[in-house]
């Protein structure tokens, strides 16, 4: 939160700062941050620890990380999901030959520093569509 909120501030060129910080996205933190009060200390400890920042509300928005064995038992649509993007992960070969076909159709190189990055990319967007598809209830 404190390189977020000095990036943010040497962006802005201002000495002082009032913030409101929204945490939000899956993380294994969310149960922790549930506990009674951790909010408003680690809030309280930003405010202490920066004289520059004022941070007037920090917000929660967390949702615990996503179930994937669950998610197979239960056999919906995420299950479905899950197993289509992880076989189509396996052929990595066929993975950059699809990129590059799609790059093609809009006449664009692959760049060649992508094509090492697609597996964690992959995954990146993996995990995005299940965020996205599963994001709306607290699991």
């Amino acid at each position: 939160v404190t390189r977020e909120l000095f990036r943010v501030n040497g962006k802005a060129h201002c000495g002082e700062m009032c913030t409101r910080i929204v945490l939000c996205g899956t993380t294994p933190l969310h149960e922790v941050l549930k506990r009674p009060g951790l909010v408003d200390d680690l809030r309280n400890q930003i405010n202490d620890s920066h004289p520059e920042f004022f941070c007037d509300a920090l917000i929660d928005k967390t949702r615990r990380p996503f179930d994937r064995e669950a998610a197979r038992r239960e056999g919906m649509f995420p299950a479905v999901f899950l197993g289509v993007a992880e076989s189509m992960r396996e052929d990595e070969a066929g993975e950059a030959a699809f990129l590059q076909d799609e790059f093609l159709k809009s006449n664009v190189a692959l760049p060649s520093a992508l094509v090492q990055s697609i597996p964690t990319l992959a995954e990146e967007a993996q995990d995005l569509v299940i965020d996205l598809l599963c994001g709306g209830d607290d699991q």
